[in-house]
């Protein structure tokens, strides 16, 4: 996903969710220039030159981070977001984890640095990605698969509106839906494999 199909089909909030993914490694980076950089004044003249080149070293890398990680956090702040277009475009346009992937996002708790409600329908999508990975898969192995993520916590989105994808669990102006992850995979597979993008299998991001 690029930044202007980002900006086009953005919410308000979007972007700040967008920037929420990077919160944590922008505390790592302080931390990262804090601490040494602390170190090498109190050490004195000797040592003070290098705490620029430390400060330059550490933004290059999260420079680095922040584009190399762009595209995914893009996808998944359009995912969370309120606005169910959004989330369409990004459910068809760019999110295409692998299995694994797909699970460790449904069944986790909210990360810090995310807004409830975003991270909530970010699970829920994620949860229909599984749904439709195994759209072509054996019963005995969707079996496991369910059984896998039966513990996982309840997924409370927040929809603005209904889309190609969570029209079968939310009525638009009714009551937000409380859907366990297997339920979600298991309603989502009694469609038609024209509602899904079938299987995907691509490597992390």
């Amino acid at each position: 996903m690029t930044f202007n199909e980002f900006l086009s089909n953005c919410d308000a909030g979007d972007p700040v969710a967008f920037l929420g993914y990077y919160l944590p490694s922008l505390l790592a980076a302080f931390i990262a220039v804090l601490i040494p950089g602390f170190i090498l004044f109190m050490k004195g003249d000797a040592t003070r030159k290098y705490i620029l080149p430390l400060i330059v070293s550490v933004i290059c890398c999260w420079g680095i981070y922040f584009i190399s990680n762009a595209s995914r956090y893009m996808t998944l702040a359009l995912l969370g977001s309120e606005s169910s277009g959004a989330a369409e475009f990004a459910y068809q346009k760019s999110f295409k984890p692998n299995l694994h992937q797909a699970i460790k996002l449904a069944t986790s708790n909210v990360p810090m640095g995310q807004e409830e409600v975003g991270g909530q329908n970010v699970r829920f999508y994620a949860a229909c990605r599984i749904a439709d990975i195994l759209i072509s898969s054996n019963q005995d192995f969707r079996n496991t698969i369910l059984e896998q993520v039966h513990s996982a916590p309840i997924v409370t989105p927040g929809f603005i509106g209904t889309n190609a994808i969570n029209y079968i669990f939310y009525i638009q102006n009714r009551e937000q839906p409380r859907l366990q992850v297997p339920e979600i995979i298991e309603r989502r597979l009694e469609f038609d494999g024209s509602h899904s993008n079938g299987p995907v299998t691509l490597t992390e991001q």
